[in-house]
C-alpha cells in the first residue's frame, strides 16, 4: 500500500473470499486469516501499472506451490500423520520461535515431542499468545497466557488452529525433519541463545 501498489481493503478482501486455482488452498479449513502462512515470503518484483492485488497474492501463492507443497514435503507430511495445513501451522510457530539456523531444528523437535507427549501436550509457545495479541511482548503476562483463543497453545492441547506468520523454507524444512531429540523444553538464556532441555 505505501508503494502504490494495492488498497489494503481489496487486498484483505481477497485474501479471506478470492478464487485461487490451488489445490492447497481448497484445503485450507475455513477460518479467519484464511491465507495466512500461505503467503510465501520471498523477494518479488511488482508493476504498479501492470499488477493487481490478485496478481500480487497469485505470485505468492505460486511460490509457496513451488518451495513448500511439492510432492516430497506432502508425503514426508503424511508420514507424520500431518496434514500440509499442520506443518505449516507447524513451521510458522517454528518461524517465530527460533532464534535462525542453529536452533530451528531443534525448535522443532521440542513441539514435534510435545504433540505426541501425554504429560507436556500442550506447546506453550509465546510466539502463538504474540499472535492473539498483535504484538511482540518480551515477557508475557499470566493474564496473556489465559486468553481464550483457538491460537492459544497455553489453552489448547496441539497446534493453534492455523498458521501465526509465513513461514520460510527453513521453517518448513524443520517442521518436516525436525532433530532427533528428547527435549521438551526450551528457555532464552542471559546469553541470548536457546537452552534445551528433557
Amino acid at each position: 500500500e505505501e508503494a502504490g501498489l494495492i488498497d489494503r481493503d481489496v487486498f484483505y478482501d481477497l485474501v479471506e473470499n478470492g478464487q485461487f486455482d490451488y489445490a492447497f488452498v481448497r484445503e485450507i479449513p475455513k477460518r479467519e486469516n484464511r491465507l495466512e502462512g500461505y503467503l510465501f515470503p520471498d523477494t518479488y518484483s511488482f508493476s504498479k501499472t501492470a499488477d493487481t492485488e490478485q496478481t500480487i497474492i497469485n505470485a505468492m501463492l505460486k511460490r509457496f506451490e513451488e518451495v513448500v507443497y511439492t510432492q516430497e514435503n506432502r508425503s514426508r507430511a503424511r508420514a507424520l500423520g500431518l496434514s500440509m495445513d499442520e506443518v505449516v501451522t507447524l513451521a510458522s510457530v517454528v518461524e517465530r520461535e527460533a532464534l535462525g539456523e542453529n536452533d530451528r531444528k531443534d525448535v522443532s523437535s521440542v513441539f514435534h515431542n510435545r504433540l505426541k507427549s501425554k504429560d507436556f501436550p500442550y506447546l506453550q509457545s509465546c510466539a502463538t499468545v504474540q499472535y492473539i495479541l498483535k504484538e511482540r511482548k518480551a515477557v508475557l503476562s499470566e493474564a496473556d497466557t489465559k486468553i481464550q483463543s483457538p491460537y492459544n497453545t497455553y489453552q489448547n492441547k496441539g497446534l493453534p488452529v492455523g498458521p501465526i506468520a509465513s513461514p520460510g523454507a527453513a521453517s518448513v524444512e524443520a517442521a518436516l525433519y525436525p532433530n532427533q531429540t528428547d527435549y521438551l523444553f526450551f528457555v532464552l538464556g542471559s546469553d541470548g541463545v536457546h537452552h534445551f532441555s528433557k
